[in-house]
């Protein structure tokens, strides 16, 4: 999942002079947002005892 564009309804909301709305788009922003923080992949300490790949 890509983040980049997902947060933009919660970026607007901190925009200077921008009126505080939270709709479905920002409800399904935030909510999108909280999945991806606790789904697979998700970044980790690295295990110095197994090899590192990098592509």
């Amino acid at each position: 999942m890509r983040e980049g564009g997902v947060a933009n309804p919660l970026h607007a909301l901190t925009k200077k002079g921008e009126k505080w709305h939270w709709g479905p788009k920002e409800e399904e922003a935030f909510t999108l947002l909280k999945k991806a923080l606790v789904s697979p992949p998700i970044l980790g300490h690295p295990d110095f005892d197994r090899t590192f790949l990098l592509d």
